[in-house]
């Protein structure tokens, strides 16, 4: 027992070993966008400490039976479904070679075959900076997730999170996630391996950071497989915030949607690249993707970068991008019938914002 104990903690520890000299042998990438959109990032800001807060324990059972965990408990109870935890993630990438250096906190989510949640599973909050979550869905299984990556009140400079998805055959799954910290650079790769006639929904926004990297891909993976993908996002001041979406199709008949929905006001700027891959296997597949972008002030910026890489043929891909202003008309008849500025101003966000926001399960 003492030796496949030993054996098991080990395997974060060689995850954390390998990636650190990953992330040593990497050069920074240059993240510059557009005529004049630069990432606020250098070497100096990624930081390792040598002192390493214990991860706390925690081991819970719904009445679904559906298990939440940390990963040193799930090491012991789940070995197998461990030996996913980081795959989905690349050393390859010096940003994620951060992350994986860092696998030291976090939550396992596992959900047995068979079973039709009612409730979301709201995950509890992670006070460390650097956080991972591995969700692993069984056969036939249908889940709703909420998570919250970040408390407004941190005062860490630099986080990171990572989630790690794998539905298994027709297994359903929905992700919501909010993250709101008042400050500090924040990286966030969100991953997901689809199975077959299974699905995957991704429900994110982004509203806090200075700086924002994040990261959400879908690999469907298998016959039948889909996936959403719908964001909100939120810029003020000066921040900069960096979103890439992207669902790779390496199956027959694998659909795929993307929607974004964002504003930039102040001096902020965002750039979000939504990419849709179509392998030669991918055959009567279909994806479609859209982003919308309101720019409130002079000194504001966004760049929407939609990308379609077809390899085959027999598929079926859409992109579109818009990049807008306040409409002075409509904003002249809201006013027009009673409304302060701000009111109207507030309003024609609302609406704007809803076409995205239906999308998310708890609005």
């Amino acid at each position: 027992m003492i030796g496949a104990a030993f054996m098991n903690s080990s395997l974060l520890q060689n995850t954390r070993s390998n990636a650190r000299k990953a992330f040593d042998s990497l050069v920074l990438p240059e993240l510059t966008y557009g005529l004049d959109i630069r990432a606020p990032i250098s070497e100096s800001v990624l930081v390792f400490s040598d002192v390493e807060e214990k991860p706390a324990s925690l081991f819970h059972e719904t009445n679904e039976h559906i298990v939440i965990c940390d990963l040193e408990t799930a090491l012991e109870k789940f070995p197998n479904e461990m030996k996913k935890i980081g795959s989905l993630l690349s050393l390859k990438n010096k940003f994620e070679s951060y992350h994986l250096a860092h696998l030291r906190h976090g939550l396992v989510v596992i959900v047995p075959e068979n079973v039709q949640s009612q409730n979301p599973v709201v995950l509890p909050g992670i006070s460390a900076p650097h956080s991972h979550v591995l969700i692993v869905v069984g056969k036939n299984s249908t889940v709703f997730i909420d998570h919250i990556e970040g408390s407004h009140s941190s005062a860490h400079p630099v986080h990171s999170s990572g989630v790690e998805i794998f539905a298994e055959e027709n297994a359903h799954v929905s992700y919501s996630s909010l993250q709101d910290y008042s400050q500090g650079h924040h990286f966030s790769f969100k991953r997901a391996h689809v199975g077959k006639g299974a699905s995957v929904d991704w429900h994110w926004a982004e509203l806090g950071s200075s700086f924002v990297k994040a990261d959400i891909s879908s690999f469907l993976a298998n016959e039948d497989a889909s996936s959403l993908n719908v964001g909100v996002f939120a810029g003020f001041h000066n921040q900069v915030l960096d979103m890439d979406a992207s669902m790779i199709h390496e199956k027959p008949r694998t659909k795929s949607k993307m929607f974004a929905r964002g504003c930039v006001n102040d001096y902020s700027k965002s750039v979000y690249k939504g990419l849709i891959k179509m392998t030669k296997e991918a055959k009567s597949a279909s994806g479609h993707q859209k982003s919308d972008v309101l720019i409130l002030s002079p000194n504001a910026e966004a760049d929407p970068i939609p990308i379609l890489e077809i390899e085959g043929s027999d598929m079926n891909c859409s992109h579109a991008a818009t990049v807008g202003r306040l409409d002075p008309q409509k904003m002249f008849y809201l006013t027009s019938r009673g409304l302060d500025e701000v009111t109207a101003r507030a309003l024609y966000l609302r609406g704007f914002f809803e076409f995205a926001l239906h999308y998310f399960p708890f609005c």
